[in-house]
């Protein structure tokens, strides 16, 4: 790494070629060696065939173009794509609008990156699992390449289930019940979970509520054991209007008991002070990206509210106008949320949240990756 830093370091006092400051070239540029930018480039910008090519943008040099180079030194403005095979290097007041593909990168104090950054670190490589990558799987299966955005790539491999046709077996008939009977069991199981969830009773009211039913039943047994037995064949008299009500006392007293548990519970929620819910915690997969702000991208009219952990407030409202894409600054005790707009994309430290996040309107606290510096 110190060898590294310093080649970098001698290739930015070297120059074997320039473009002064009063020059502006409109076309593609192809060289060898330092080539030192000093003055407008409108253009593709390739080394030719040298390993150690290196690009130094003076700070007032401008690149209006896609770059193709070893190492790339930028103190000045670069606009386009850049595919760095070794390193990149942004100094300060350096600006680049475009994304970078990039083997090594340092960013100094006010040096400005306005895209996505995507590591071409090899696969299985210690650089590539500090990345936050995962290993790569032993068998025939290969994994596919994964973007430095954070969005999850697909792995596929060699063997593939082959699919089926014609007369069903005995084996796929009874996997199919299988999985019928799982399915109904789960989704028996989540709707119970909702309902304790939206209304769940203490001891004392499931008592009351008991209570109730046996001084019903009970009334309603009493009731229909007074009439004297009929004497032959003639039929028992019943009153419907009683019966009719009997069975709206019973549904009353019901009733009645749900509608206080309701009221019960608005009441212990309206109470509970501070209660945020679940917090998702985002956490950042590349340690080499910065861990102080994260980058959003709206398309459509977004609404984030931003405030302190311990904040009982709302918090701080923050409009994004749609077809933006911007940083906010976020600190390690602060949290946020979306409240409006769900098409949008979220990226920290190369990791994307997910689209259920966002469409719930969860709080998500940012964690930096373990090995950040």
């Amino acid at each position: 790494m110190a060898e590294r830093k310093s080649n970098s370091f001698q290739s930015q006092n070297r120059t074997d070629s320039m473009i002064g400051a009063s020059m502006r070239i409109a076309g593609n540029v192809t060289f060898t060696g330092v080539l030192r930018i000093q003055g407008d480039i409108v253009g593709d910008i390739a080394c030719d065939n040298d390993p150690h090519g290196t690009i130094v943008t003076d700070s007032s040099g401008k690149i209006s173009g896609s770059i193709k180079s070893p190492r790339i030194v930028v103190k000045g403005n670069l606009s386009g794509p850049a595919h760095v095979a070794e390193s990149i290097q942004v100094q300060q007041d350096g600006r680049i609008v475009g994304d970078i593909f990039y083997k090594e990168i340092e960013i100094h104090k006010g040096g400005v990156i306005e895209g996505h950054l995507t590591s071409d670190f090899p696969h299985g490589s210690e650089q590539y699992l500090r990345a936050g990558h995962p290993e790569e799987p032993s068998g025939t299966g290969t994994p596919a390449t994964e973007s430095g955005t954070g969005t999850p790539a697909t792995k596929s491999g060699t063997s593939t289930p082959e699919s089926k046709s014609g007369t069903s077996t005995p084996e796929s008939k009874s996997g199919t019940s299988l999985r019928y009977v799982l399915g109904g069991t789960a989704l028996f199981v989540v709707i119970g979970l909702m309902l304790s969830w939206v209304n769940p009773l203490s001891t004392e009211e499931k008592l009351a509520m008991n209570g109730s039913a046996l001084k019903a039943d009970s009334s309603t047994n009493n009731a229909s054991a007074a009439p004297s037995t009929p004497t032959g064949n003639a039929p028992q008299q019943i009153d419907p209007q009683k019966e009719t009500g009997r069975e709206s006392q019973i549904v009353a007293t019901g009733a009645d008991t749900l509608a206080a548990t309701a009221a019960d519970q608005l009441t212990s929620s309206k109470n509970s002070d501070g209660d945020l819910g679940k917090i998702t915690v985002v956490q950042g997969v590349n340690p080499g990206k910065p861990d102080d702000f994260f980058w959003i991208t709206a398309k459509e009219p977004t609404v984030l509210l931003k405030k302190k952990r311990e904040d009982k407030t709302d918090g701080t409202r923050i409009d994004v106008p749609s077809g933006k894409k911007i940083t906010i600054a976020i600190a390690k005790d602060e949290i946020l949320r979306v409240i409006q707009g769900r098409n949008i994309e979220i990226l920290f430290q190369g990791k994307k949240v997910g689209s259920k996040t966002i469409e719930g309107g969860a709080w998500m606290s940012f964690k930096p990756h373990a090995e950040h510096r």
